[in-house]
């Protein structure tokens, strides 16, 4: 078979694989309530996994608050203004990637708009995730607002489906928690996110 360059998902190395025999890559995450696993659909999102693959490998996410606590709704993260070493509770929900910064995608490289923020992006109309219990979904406010902070479905939220015309939200889905979901406790008062890697 045919092999092609891929950046691993590991920090900082490139690796040869074979064409479509590669699975899905994890991302393990650290929290102060328990760890989840990650698995990022980059087949079908690879503008949006590639973008959090590399705030992960980067340590982007290390030491945030999951600020975003709602029991049965959702648990987010990703806002720098979060982070234990720089918080600003006037701006926590606003923070995002650094802008211009680069991610590889493929075997080419994007840049972050001026906001920090990457392209909108949805699957193919055949490939259509739900935001149901367990999804992982970029958080934005508006078209051209992705960026870093993302989310946890606690619940069957499909009001935040993109082909949902009945609702202004769309939060295109872009992996799904595979172990320790049941680990999440969106009361606990000092939920933190200890470190992100890919696994």
């Amino acid at each position: 078979k045919a092999t092609v360059s891929v950046l691993n998902w590991r920090r900082g190395r490139t690796t040869e694989r074979k064409a479509m025999a590669s699975p899905n890559p994890v991302a393990h995450l650290s929290s102060t309530f328990g760890n989840l696993r990650i698995e990022l659909y980059v087949n079908e999102m690879p503008e949006t996994a590639a973008n959090f693959i590399d705030l992960v490998n980067k340590g982007f996410y290390d030491q945030m608050c999951w600020h975003d606590r709602k029991k049965g709704f959702i648990i987010g993260t990703g806002c720098a203004h979060t982070r234990q070493s720089q918080q600003n509770r006037a701006l926590v929900g606003c923070g995002g990637a650094v802008p211009g910064t680069t991610y590889a995608v493929g075997n080419g490289t994007k840049e972050r708009d001026a906001n920090g923020c990457i392209p909108d992006e949805v699957p193919p109309r055949e490939e259509k995730f739900s935001n149901k219990r367990g999804t992982v979904a970029m958080a934005n406010c508006g078209p051209g607002t992705r960026s870093s902070q993302f989310f946890v479905n606690l619940g069957d939220n499909e009001f935040l489906d993109w082909w949902d015309d009945a609702s202004p939200d769309s939060c295109p889905v872009f992996g799904r928690v595979v172990a320790g979901l049941d680990e999440i406790d969106p009361e606990c008062p000092h939920a933190t996110l200890r470190s992100a890697e890919m696994v």
